[in-house]
């Protein structure tokens, strides 16, 4: 929430900023220099009220607790890299997310690649294989979402990943 608030977006990169868009490097440069409260000091109003709010900056909701000295962005489309950062660490990422409201498990396969829109910050917290009855081998990415643990697999989603 707080990122959500707090992260300014003067030039309205990837939207209006708050739940309205904005870009994870923006997010991420607001965690460099402010740093990050926790979500019990700084709760979750977004999907209450529909709006994104303003940045509570008082003392109680400003304190830091957590930070980060930097980031990287990985090459676009570079499956090897993102599959070796994979390894290392979560990786945030912008997804197609306009078809997974009722995902409720197994390996999603329903991304409209013909006019994909990244909609949606995700986390890859890894990636997998399954063999499955009707396509074999299948490979998939694992992703966190932010719609709380009661949605998809536990607040994940198996997306399918074709490899090269």
């Amino acid at each position: 929430q707080q990122l959500s608030c707090c992260t300014p977006n003067p030039r309205r990169c990837g939207g209006n900023g708050g739940c309205d868009g904005a870009t994870q490097q923006l997010a991420f440069d607001y965690a460099v220099r402010a740093g990050i409260g926790t979500q019990w000091t700084y709760p979750y109003l977004s999907g209450i009220t529909g709006k994104t709010g303003e940045c509570l900056t008082a003392s109680t909701y400003s304190k830091r607790v957590a930070g980060i000295s930097g980031y990287a962005q990985l090459p676009y489309n570079d499956v090897q890299a993102l599959l070796a950062a994979v390894l290392e660490g979560p990786v945030a990422a912008s997804a197609d997310a306009g078809r997974w409201m009722h995902y409720k498990g197994g390996i999603f396969d329903g991304c409209d690649k013909s006019t994909p829109v990244r909609n949606h910050a995700v986390v890859l917290d890894g990636y997998g294989e399954e063999h499955t009855a009707s396509h074999g081998l299948v490979h998939y990415w694992l992703v966190r979402n932010s719609w709380k643990a009661t949605w998809g697999e536990k607040g994940y989603i198996r997306l399918r990943r074709y490899p090269e």
